[in-house]
């Protein structure tokens, strides 16, 4: 199984990997479609196996699902670039804010929900992540944290 895990992690998840960042941000709808043509896939792959019945084979498969590679994708590729990560000042502290500011978009193309996505991303992340400075720390405990954020969603 191990030899059909990483043809399926090469072929299939790095050319979600490609597109993800582009249609990341789409409906639920159209998610929901990604993600069940992907449960196929890793059906397919874990043939013969208990994983091929379970209702949650991105979890037994440590293999992850299209919104958790979108997060995992954009913390990634922006954690260590300032460009989107504007940080929130004011004058005085009287209600919790979030750390960075999320501008608001008029149209749901390219660079304008790029710049309200990645922020967004990063107000939701949970406070142990931004303390992080080796990236393969960054990598293990993302992993963690995106499958528990999109439990959550």
């Amino acid at each position: 199984m191990s030899t059909r895990r990483l043809l399926v992690h090469a072929l299939v998840y790095s050319v979600l990997r490609y597109g993800v960042t582009l249609f990341g941000q789409c409906t639920d709808l159209l998610e929901s479609k990604v993600n069940s043509l992907l449960k196929g896939i890793l059906r397919s792959m874990a043939y013969g196996s208990s994983a091929q019945t379970s209702d949650n084979i991105f979890d037994d498969l440590n293999l992850p699902s299209f919104r958790a590679l979108f997060m995992h994708t954009v913390v990634l590729r922006h954690y260590r670039d300032d460009t989107f990560k504007v940080p929130n000042l004011v004058c005085r502290d009287l209600r919790k804010l979030e750390p960075y500011v999320t501008p608001r978009i008029n149209t749901h193309f390219g660079k304008s929900i790029r710049s309200y996505y990645v922020p967004h991303m990063f107000n939701n992340l949970p406070p142990p992540l931004s303390d992080i400075t080796y990236r393969g720390r960054l990598k293990g405990k993302l992993k963690s944290v995106c499958s528990i954020m999109v439990k959550r969603h």
